[in-house]
């Protein structure tokens, strides 16, 4: 048996119901566009509590492998600190960008005849997390964000963390992604 939202694939025999439930809530939120940060929030609580999973609390590197399992072999390699505990709401935002990233990688990052590689990495330095998405494609200029797209779901899941996002060119070519923010620290 599979679970399948959007066009990523979980196989559900070997991951957690609680996990495969917040990550259906993140594909869902990596859909929605021209939303603040409180009606945000609000959506993605709103969800996990629809899916029994309000309050749970999961490792977030485990999470994001589940979320980019199918997708693994292809193109994407997750990895990063693997002690790092999210809460469901965290980990549906953090998931959202992380979707939002490799989504718009996949689509825009690679010219044809090159092989696309993505890497999504959960790092910890002090009590702040960052989540970087990177790929091997032509890169990108750095844009403010837009509300009605993807980079303004971004900039939303980052004020609703009380934290921060950049979204440019990478180092040595390609884009990248980045989310810094501190676990526990949602504003008020």
């Amino acid at each position: 048996m599979q679970v399948s939202t959007s066009d990523l694939t979980v196989p559900a025999a070997s991951t957690d119901p609680m996990i495969l439930a917040i990550a259906s809530v993140a594909r869902e939120a990596a859909r929605w566009r021209g939303l603040n940060a409180g009606d945000l929030d609000r959506r993605v609580a709103d969800r996990l509590g629809a899916q029994g999973v309000a309050g749970v609390e999961a490792g977030a590197v485990n999470f994001l492998s589940a979320l980019f399992a199918p997708a693994a072999a292809l193109d994407t390699e997750v990895g990063g600190d693997s002690t790092i505990r999210f809460s469901a709401d965290e980990l549906a935002l953090v998931g959202a960008v992380a979707l939002e990233a490799v989504e718009n990688a996949r689509r825009y990052a690679s010219p044809p005849g090159r092989a696309l590689k993505i890497w999504v990495k959960m790092e910890r330095s002090e009590a702040r997390v960052r989540l970087s998405i990177r790929d091997n494609g032509m890169g990108m200029i750095d844009l403010s964000p837009d509300p009605m797209r993807g980079r303004g779901l971004i900039a939303a899941v980052a004020e609703r963390l009380n934290g921060f996002a950049r979204l440019g060119a990478a180092h040595f070519g390609g884009a990248m992604v980045v989310l810094t923010f501190t676990p526990g620290a949602k504003e008020a």
